[in-house]
């Protein structure tokens, strides 16, 4: 991959759906990508590219610290980054999903929140939400149980089966 002309501190509006930043981006990307996927090369340096370039805070506000992206938007933006690479678009299809379901409404009552604070910041969250126990996501009682692992932080228990962009 090509050198990416956007910072790690770069304002997450310079990556704006229709940017020329967020194109050279995806151009970036794209390199070797149709190799990467022939050799089952994991795409930690393209996910690092998004990271670094906040591309996961398109959807917050500007005034968080997004580009104030319209879901119409984020979804042209999703689907040229499948242009460049469909493996890494597919990887953040739960990280957008988060984004809008439990961070942006957090942005308009605690715009502080540490997730709100993370999503600006370039974090990228991978969810393995999905529980054998039910044929229907969001449905049923979790047999996954999150619970304080004693050093600050949580752990996850029960079994991994199938979670794209988990990894």
């Amino acid at each position: 991959m090509s050198a990416l002309p956007v910072s790690p501190a770069s304002d997450a509006a310079d990556v704006r759906p229709g940017s020329p930043k967020l194109a050279a981006l995806f151009a970036a990307i794209a390199e070797g990508a149709s190799q990467r996927d022939a050799e089952r090369v994991r795409p930690f340096e393209a996910v690092g590219l998004l990271r670094r370039a906040r591309f996961g805070a398109l959807r917050l506000l500007v005034a968080v610290g997004g580009a104030g992206a319209s879901l119409r938007q984020l979804i042209a933006a999703v689907i040229a980054l499948g242009a460049a690479d469909p493996n890494v678009a597919h990887i953040l299809r739960n990280h957008f999903a988060f984004v809008d379901r439990f961070v942006l409404p957090l942005t308009a009552t605690q715009p502080g929140h540490p997730w709100v604070r993370a999503v600006a910041a370039g974090a990228i969250f991978g969810l393995a939400s999905g529980e054998l126990s039910t044929s229907a996501v969001g449905n049923g009682a979790l047999d996954t149980p999150l619970t304080p692992n004693g050093q600050g932080g949580w752990r996850v228990e029960g079994v991994k089966y199938y979670s794209t962009g988990s990894l």
